[in-house]
């Protein structure tokens, strides 16, 4: 489908730079709050990666191997060429990890350099007659099957606003906490009363604020159960009505508390969006090694990077969902497409679906904020007026982070052009009655 969607005139573009950016696959619900979530059917816990979830990121990384082994990436793994970054969290460190293994799966990985080393690539153990077995197993491999390890980074500074700005940026997150607020819900709470109400009943809970937080866990528990194929015993949580209510209530409250603003939406992602344009600029230079920058995170971090984009953040992302940004190179120039789950991703600056690389940059720059500590530290766009900077409707431009846009310099350019070509004109006029005045009174002097 992808392929096909992909237009004619970059058929022959070289890849020269990806990025992806993903939430984690599969998991348990984030809590055991209702009596069929437990340890019998979750027995990792809450939270954690499940096998379908392992699967799905394995499928993931088979699938850019076949499309992008040779032409792009080595068959083998190359450190240069790929830099993977989690955040510091069991699903997305996993799902990192079975990404890199349908990428660089069994049978590509490194072999001991020379026949002998066998007994050389030994640890300082008591050599025991299984530690003789596992070695005679392996061969010359280094690991069993040929498998290849790819580092994971979690270092926090590397990651700290570009996957989670929720946990450093202070005013981002009183934002959040105030727009989180039963009365700032209430509008939201009263158009779903039935199903908070019902959520409440069951778990016999009278306060509102525990009542909302329990029907948003109960959504993460439906869609947790309903991918694993799991039965919910418990009328009306199983049925298909609530099922949509639900959702609907979840979605909605995500929307209204985390990106009701521009100032949310863009502090959301800015940190990111630079971080592509940092990482594009790079990429255009020769003697740039990298090819592949992979972010395993969280569904807050697809929707971050989508508000502050202008695009769609209606609706939770899917497990296991992907965000690419391909950097391309043909003979006229350099382009951007952008995928959301493998569909082409239209920005309102572009054309079409494959920006030019000047295109796709001057539509993140409209979008970044150039000093997200300033942002975080006031709750305000740095340089925009607080008139400008509330609340707008979903796909506003918002403000440009106080900077005059280009065409206002277009403006004021020419029409200091006019202006200057008005005074030579009336100059030029002058000059030209004055000589003839001059011409007059010499002929009168003649005469």
């Amino acid at each position: 489908m992808l392929l096909a969607l992909v237009l004619p005139a970059l058929a022959l573009a070289e890849t020269v730079y990806l990025i992806e950016v993903c939430r984690h696959g599969a998991r348990s619900p984030i809590a055991f709050d209702f009596p069929w979530d437990n340890y019998e059917r979750w027995p990792q816990g809450p939270g954690q990666l499940t096998p379908s979830g392992m699967r799905q990121h394995y499928l993931i990384g088979h699938e850019l191997r076949q499309r992008y082994q040779y032409s792009f990436l080595a068959p083998n793994y190359t450190q240069p060429q790929l830099r993977v970054v989690s955040t510091d969290v069991n699903r997305t460190l996993q799902s990192a990890l079975s990404q890199m293994m349908g990428l660089y799966p069994p049978g590509s990985g490194p072999l001991l350099r020379e026949i002998g080393l066998e007994h050389v690539a030994v640890p300082p153990l008591n050599n025991s007659q299984i530690m003789e077995e596992t070695i005679k197993k392996l061969g010359m491999d280094a690991l069993l099957h040929k498998t290849q390890l790819v580092p994971i980074h979690t270092k926090k500074i590397s990651r700290a606003n570009i996957l989670l700005p929720e946990e450093t940026c202070q005013k981002y997150q009183n934002a959040i906490a105030s727009r989180s607020s039963t009365e700032m819900l209430q509008s939201l709470v009263s158009k779903y009363k039935e199903t908070v109400q019902a959520v409440m009943d069951f778990t016999g809970v009278t306060d509102m604020k525990k009542g909302v937080e329990l029907t948003l866990r109960m959504y993460d528990s439906i869609k947790c159960n309903d991918f694993h194929k799991y039965n919910i015993p418990t009328d009306p949580f199983n049925k298909d009505y609530f099922k949509q209510n639900v959702s609907d209530f979840y979605n909605e409250a995500t929307q209204f508390v985390y990106y009701g603003t521009d100032f949310e939406q863009r502090v959301a992602g800015s940190d990111f969006l630079s971080a592509v344009v940092e990482q594009f600029e790079e990429a255009q230079s020769s003697d740039y090694l990298r090819r592949f920058m992979f972010y395993s995170a969280h569904d807050t971090t697809l929707l971050n990077v989508k508000a502050a984009l202008q695009l769609d953040t209606s609706e939770q992302p899917p497990f296991a969902s992907q965000l690419f940004f391909e950097l391309m190179k043909n003979e006229t120039g350099y382009y951007v497409q952008v995928r959301f789950n493998d569909m082409p991703v239209k920005f309102p600056t572009c054309s079409d679906y494959t920006c030019t690389y000047s295109e796709f940059k001057g539509h993140l720059m409209n979008r970044i904020l150039y000093n997200v500590t300033e942002a975080c530290t006031s709750g305000k766009i740095p340089g925009v007026s607080e008139q400008s900077s509330k609340t707008s409707d979903f796909g506003g431009s918002g403000s440009d982070d106080g900077s005059i846009k280009w065409y206002a310099w277009f403006v004021i350019f020419y029409c200091a052009v006019v202006l200057i070509g008005v005074l030579v004109l009336i100059y030029i006029k002058r000059r030209k009655t004055a000589s003839t005045e001059e011409q007059a009174i010499l002929a009168m002097q003649e005469a």
